[in-house]
């Protein structure tokens, strides 16, 4: 059994073609949805990262003894240490990503390998000394709150403060006790949760999940939108503010009108045009390896391979290309995606494939995912 208020295109695909059974709630048990403000953020500079309507909004929603939920899905305190003579930005020596900064403790931190550093008084390439903490975190969102507000009572939930067994569970249980008044967080504060007192969700950047560079963006962002603005309301009359530089996406009008279908009809189209799921399975061959040259030559050969035997099958492939973070771990990593259906002799095929590829490459790694949940 299968159970969502936003389920994904390949389940409900399957259920309206009838492969699944379907029951449906037309309507929110115990009473409505939120509504949802959008605010339109373009040409309206706002340094602390609150709109006046969602300022607003938080005032009231604290006069009244209610709580909020403001939801950012990026943690830290500013995303680059950057150089403001030269334009430098401090990277991880093992990714090339730029460290994030976080100001308790004072480090920059690599969030896909853990490489921590002391903050540089020197710009290693120039030598000034002026360095600009740019874009934010639910660290910094944590710290301008408590400037703004200054007698409310705030929890934070992320990566950062759930390290400690256990903290996840005390952070939303003292919330639950409405020990807070409001509960900044990434995507752990959007799915599940139960705040009867919770009257206000602001989500800060609605838009920050659309721009990644795979075919599911739209849809994790339909779904998180969505399950955010859920928390408010539970038990009474609720809101949502979703802040945008994209007011007029389908992604975003869709989940502020909680309208699953016109979410559907928006997005399947361009997936049946595109040959992505769920009109066509999908496989990703992702290689990685010490030596950028080498893994790329790999690659060539491994799609080259792909594509005269799988390529009159009726099958397509694209790539290589680099991956969307090129190195991470001192790895250098490129994919190839392959579209079409791998049938009982095409699979046997890719596995005799697969094992001759890794005798001639044994410096090379190479991983296969059919019906991957990510391509990047």
């Amino acid at each position: 059994m299968l159970g969502s208020a936003t389920p994904d295109l390949e389940s409900m695909h399957n259920a309206v073609r009838g492969r699944f059974r379907m029951a449906q709630l037309p309507e929110r048990i115990g009473g409505t949805l939120p509504p949802v403000e959008i605010v339109d953020m373009r040409g309206v500079p706002q340094p602390e990262g609150f709109s006046t309507e969602l300022s607003r909004a938080l005032d009231q929603t604290l006069a009244a003894g209610e709580q909020a939920i403001l939801y950012y899905n990026r943690r830290g305190f500013a995303r680059l240490w950057q150089c403001c003579d030269c334009g430098h930005v401090v990277e991880c020596p093992s990714c090339d990503i730029g460290l994030t900064y976080h100001l308790r403790p004072r480090r920059l931190l690599c969030h896909y390998c853990d490489h921590t550093r002391d903050v540089p008084q020197a710009c290693p390439e120039c030598g000034a000394d002026d360095f600009l903490p740019s874009g934010g975190g639910t660290e910094k969102v944590e710290l301008n709150l408590q400037a703004r507000f200054p007698e409310a009572r705030i929890l934070r939930l992320d990566h950062d403060t759930t390290r400690r067994r256990g903290s996840h569970q005390d952070i939303l249980a003292a919330f639950a006790r409405q020990e807070a008044d409001i509960l900044v967080g990434t995507q752990m504060v959007a799915k599940g949760h139960h705040f009867p007192g919770v009257s206000l969700v602001g989500v800060l950047a609605a838009d920050h999940g659309l721009g990644l560079p795979d075919f599911r963006a739209s849809e994790r962002s339909f779904q998180l939108l969505t399950q955010v603005a859920g928390r408010a309301g539970r038990t009474g009359q609720g809101r949502a503010i979703f802040q945008t530089y994209q007011p007029d996406n389908p992604v975003i009008q869709a989940a502020a009108a909680h309208d699953y279908q016109a979410f559907l009809e928006a997005e399947l189209p361009m997936r049946k045009a595109l040959g992505y799921p769920p009109f066509q399975r999908l496989t990703r061959l992702a290689l990685s390896g010490k030596r950028c040259g080498e893994v790329e030559a790999a690659a060539a050969d491994l799609a080259e391979a792909l594509r005269r035997e799988l390529g009159p099958r009726g099958m397509g492939v694209l790539g290589p290309a680099p991956a969307v973070f090129p190195r991470l771990n001192d790895r250098y990593r490129f994919q190839i995606l392959v579209k079409g259906t791998f049938d009982p002799a095409k699979r046997t095929w890719l596995a005799g494939c697969l094992a001759s590829f890794r005798e001639a490459y044994k410096k090379v790694d190479v991983l296969h995912d059919m019906d991957p949940l990510a391509v990047y």
